[in-house]
């Protein structure tokens, strides 16, 4: 999909700068696609071929920590994998007004979910990171 092509058509490798949000996708599913890119990444190493012959030299888990941040709005998986997102690359968010949106409860699960997290950790998550990414 979208998302491993930013890695292996060498979107991200070309443009170092470039900043990607994945939102409204849920962070869970994230590390278990990062890792399978990364084993194919030293497999294509190992034969000196890529897929369409573009030339990748960086690791897509360093390109990832590096450029692409991911929201979610209730994600309990995605909240036990925070240290794989490196620090300040993780975001909550609210998909307030919508009906999906975790509201009116969207508190008793924001606390029912990070309960496991320090308090660095949840102020990083819930409001830290979207104020620096965004520069509020």
């Amino acid at each position: 999909g979208p998302f491993v092509a930013l890695f292996t058509y060498g979107t991200l490798e070309r443009h170092p700068n470039l900043r990607v949000v994945m939102a409204e996708s849920g962070t869970g599913w994230i590390p278990f696609v990062v890792q399978e890119m990364d084993y194919r990444f030293h497999r294509f190493k190992e034969e000196r071929e890529t897929p369409g012959g573009i030339p990748l030299n960086t690791l897509p888990s360093d390109l990832f920590k590096r450029q692409v941040w991911a929201t979610y709005q209730q994600d309990l998986v995605g909240l036990h994998l925070v240290d794989f997102f490196g620090e300040g690359h993780m975001m909550w968010a609210s998909d307030y007004p919508h009906p999906d949106s975790t509201w009116p409860f969207s508190q008793e699960i924001v606390a029912k979910e990070t309960a496991h997290l320090s308090p660095e950790q949840k102020h990083a998550i819930l409001y830290g990171n979207a104020a620096k990414f965004y520069g509020l």
